[in-house]
């Protein structure tokens, strides 16, 4: 669970990343590097920044979810131990030792 979770933020992580860098600026950032306003011929006019002002948000909004939700997940104590933490509840049967004196008995049927 916790890796499923762990995926999902990177992903998040980086779709929000290049969501952030292709808004464009005022100034013509990173946004017009890439394509040169392929957004404004794709939406319309004005329709890419909202588009993208949209993305951004939503991602925003799961990022946040995911490491609250991660967070959670890791504090919550956990009651079920790993198999090495696990203590053994059967019993195994102690073999009787050889008699003393050094004598050995032979085995039956021989």
């Amino acid at each position: 669970m916790l890796t499923v979770l762990v995926i999902l933020l990177v992903l998040t992580s980086v779709a929000l990343i290049i969501a952030i860098l292709l808004q464009p600026r005022s100034q013509g950032g990173i946004g017009t590097a890439f394509g040169g306003g392929y957004a404004d011929t794709l939406f319309g006019g004005r329709g890419g920044m909202e588009f993208l002002t949209k993305l951004t948000a939503i991602l925003s909004a799961i990022f946040v979810v995911l490491v609250v939700g991660i967070n959670i997940y890791l504090s919550t104590p956990r009651t079920h131990k790993s198999i090495m933490e696990r203590e053994t509840t059967q019993t195994v049967p102690v073999q009787p030792s050889a008699p003393a004196g050094g004598q050995q008995t032979a085995p039956q049927g021989q």
